[in-house]
């Protein structure tokens, strides 16, 4: 038996139902951003809501996505409309696409009998794009009564990022994390690296804490220590983006055939509000990593 017919809509009092509830809004937010979301990275998510009082496991996400995608085929039949399977936004780490669960949905969006192994693939994408277009998820989430979910642009961690404007000299933690993760690039996955460069000059005129370069890639690192507060840390997911653009930018100009990455590492963790933000905005991050003394 698939998920969806294991699972019933999101207005219940079991707790994937309710969790489900709570993910609905969540997954709208990555379908307005194009993005796709790991079962890791919404059960994380979903972990800081306090709705149950153990974190969430990734192995429950599938449950989880399939309450939302049957509300939303029964929401469809009540307006008499086949809406987008949002639940195909739901992937795995490993690779890129969502679980067997989700072929239920996908069979019922694209009227087909069975979901054909040798073209599934080329199916999610055409129902995650779908996604993507569709223009009326505030409609859906005001017809079924659920608040969005809205990032607080004047959060006072926006307001102190802003102020900050990267004020400040480098501390001896920042600059113990630094030359840790320069010296073993291995602590956030990088292989056959050549040495690091410290500071490096981009073109905008910023300064990448650390740049690792491969034949392959170009890799930088914006690293924030464990006294780094929730503004700092939004500074830093937010100097990501910037570095992603900036570096892909100075690739087209040089003309190398690389793929480039913008990576941010903490010491610490990431907050409720900031965790969301990196998921929406698709940044790389590596969270806890500290210098071996």
């Amino acid at each position: 038996m698939e998920t969806g017919e294991q699972v019933e809509g999101i207005f219940g009092d079991k707790l994937y139902q309710r969790l489900a509830k709570a993910a609905l809004p969540i997954l709208i937010n990555y379908a307005r951003a194009g993005q796709t979301v790991t079962y890791q990275d919404l059960a994380r998510e979903l972990s800081t809501l306090g709705i149950h009082e153990r974190d969430i496991h990734y192995r429950h996400i599938g449950r989880i996505a399939g309450s939302v995608a049957d509300t939303l085929i029964d929401l469809g039949k009540q307006r008499d409309e086949l809406l987008p399977p949002l639940s195909s936004l739901v992937v795995s780490k490993s690779n890129g696409q969502p679980g067997e669960g989700v072929d239920y949905f996908l069979r019922h969006y694209f009227d087909l009998r069975a979901v054909p192994q040798e073209t599934r693939e080329a199916y999610v994408g055409m129902a995650q794009q779908a996604v993507f277009d569709y223009q009326a998820w505030e409609g859906v989430l005001y017809e079924l009564g659920v608040e969005p979910l809205i990032v607080d642009r004047n959060s006072e961690a926006t307001a102190a990022a802003a102020e900050s404007g990267g004020r400040g000299g480098e501390g001896p933690e920042h600059k113990a994390l630094k030359e840790f993760v320069g010296d073993n690039p291995g602590a956030i996955g990088l292989k056959r690296v050549d040495p690091p460069w410290y500071e490096c000059p981009l073109g905008s005129g910023d300064r990448l804490d650390i740049f690792f370069e491969s034949p392959r890639q170009w890799i930088g690192v914006e690293v924030k220590s464990h006294l780094s507060d929730d503004a700092d840390v939004l500074r830093g997911i937010y100097q990501c983006v910037k570095y992603q653009a900036i570096l892909e930018a100075e690739r087209v100009a040089s003309g190398f055939d690389v793929t480039v990455r913008a990576i941010l590492v903490l010491g610490g963790t990431l907050s409720q509000q900031n965790r969301r933000l990196k998921n929406l905005f698709d940044v790389e991050v590596f969270e806890g990593v500290r210098p071996i003394s």
